[in-house]
Parts: C-alpha cells; sequence; structure tokens
C-alpha cells in the first residue's frame, strides 16, 4: 500500500545519505516494528484506539498525501534541470496538470449539485474511482 512504498522509498533515501547497505537498515526496521507490535498486542494496546478521534486519521492522511504531492512536484520540476531540451519536460508538466485536472472534475461528480448526467450511484462509483480513472 501506499505508506509501505513510501516508508520502503524513506529507508532506501536514508540508507543513501547515511552510507548504510539497504537490506541491513530494512531487517533493523522489520526487527524494531515487530518488537513494538509485540508490545501493543502483548499489553493488548489495541483497545483505546476508541478513545481517538479521527483527527489522528486526518493527520496521518494529509501527511501521506503531502509526501505523494510534494514527490511528484519534485519529480516534474527536476525534469527541467535534467533534460536540455525544454519539450520533454513541458510534456511531463502538461500529463500532470491534465491528470490532476480531470482528477478533480471527476471526483467533484459526488456533489449532487454539480451534474446531473449519471445516475447517483454512477456519479459516486466515478468519484470513487476518479484518480485511476483519469
Amino acid at each position: 500500500t501506499g505508506p509501505i512504498t513510501l516508508m520502503i522509498t524513506q529507508i532506501y533515501i536514508l540508507s543513501l545519505q547515511l552510507n548504510i547497505d539497504f537490506f541491513a537498515l530494512m531487517a533493523w526496521t522489520g526487527l524494531g516494528v515487530s518488537i513494538w507490535s509485540f508490545l501493543v498486542s502483548g499489553l493488548e494496546l489495541s483497545r483505546h484506539i476508541a478513545l481517538l478521534t479521527t483527527f489522528a486519521h486526518d493527520v496521518f492522511a494529509a501527511f501521506v498525501s503531502s509526501i505523494y504531492v510534494v514527490d511528484g512536484i519534485t519529480a516534474v520540476i527536476g525534469r527541467f534541470y535534467l533534460d536540455g531540451s525544454p519539450s520533454r519536460p513541458l510534456f511531463a508538466l502538461t500529463i500532470s496538470s491534465a491528470l490532476v485536472i480531470i482528477a478533480f472534475a471527476l471526483g467533484s461528480l459526488r456533489d449532487p449539485s454539480s451534474s446531473r448526467l449519471f445516475s447517483r450511484w454512477a456519479r459516486h462509483l466515478i468519484a470513487d474511482y476518479a484518480l485511476a480513472t483519469a
């Protein structure tokens, strides 16, 4: 899933910055996560999850989304510095912008005042898969 991919990517970047073997760092990370998992399950800490509000979920979702947005923008901007010709970076910028516009347009179909083009359930289905459709 997305957060696992992000974690592996960040561990890889950290291993490059610290000049550490990536697989060794992944092994130690896995060992640390397994220790935390055993502690949480052994102490039955998951029963306290009901005390959390949706705020923690929203913060985590915003964090993951912001990482993807920053990585995407960084990749598009980086193309302008790597390529000698501006045609390939401009094409990447155009495709990325079109993807965002189409995804937002399809995602807005959930609002009943925005369109009567499809039935309600079809609009919700399209809005749910807006990014994949775009």
